[in-house]
């Protein structure tokens, strides 16, 4: 679910709570404009729009120069990731800003995987959820996939299974928890690119 504000207002306004997302709790936001604020000095903006996740949330913001950030952030507001997702526009018409889309992978029948394909604008990511046991194995893997394609892998809780890896790179892991782990494909680029990832589970 997204919110969307639209006037331009310090971080000290947003942090008392002038913005109120209808599923990302306030700590979350907080924690977010905290970290812009401390690791980029960004010292005013706009909350653009937030996304609820079960293992974490995402929350989109811009500073007071135009700058678009996107923000990975858990649930409880303990961490939070911020990265930057878009210039300044100057005042013309700026490019799509980032989504985020989330898609439950169900494998069909007699089946242990599925390969996604996918188009991300820049910044954009794709959450794909995989209900999994304790103590089975993920694999991802990667084929005819554009080089600013990166994933990550998030446990049920929300803390990191597997950081940020470049697509080149597959990936096999062992779930230590049950539940929906998240697979979230991000495009890192300036210009559209395009995946297709296989998940299977064993």
């Amino acid at each position: 679910m997204k919110i969307r504000t639209g006037a331009t207002v310090a971080w000290a306004v947003l942090a008392a709570g002038a913005v109120q997302a209808a599923d990302v709790g306030q700590d979350s936001i907080d924690r977010c404009i905290d970290t812009l604020r401390s690791e980029q000095g960004a010292q005013g903006g706009t909350v653009l729009s937030t996304e609820f996740s079960e293992a974490n949330s995402l929350v989109m913001l811009e500073d007071a120069s135009g700058t678009s950030w996107r923000c990975l952030v858990s649930n409880d507001g303990s961490w939070a990731e911020v990265t930057m997702s878009g210039q300044a526009s100057g005042g013309s018409s700026a490019s799509a800003e980032p989504t985020t889309t989330t898609e439950v992978i169900r494998f069909a029948t007699g089946t242990s995987g599925q390969q996604v394909t996918g188009t991300l604008t820049p910044g954009s990511s794709a959450r794909y959820v995989l209900g999994a046991g304790a103590g089975q194995t993920l694999d991802v893997e990667f084929v005819n996939t554009d080089p600013a394609i990166e994933y990550q892998v998030f446990h049920p809780d929300g803390s990191r299974l597997a950081p940020q890896t470049p697509a080149s790179q597959a990936l096999t892991v062992n779930t230590f928890l049950a539940g929906d782990h998240v697979v979230e494909v991000i495009n890192r680029g300036t210009g559209d690119a395009k995946f297709a990832v296989y998940m299977g589970l064993n």
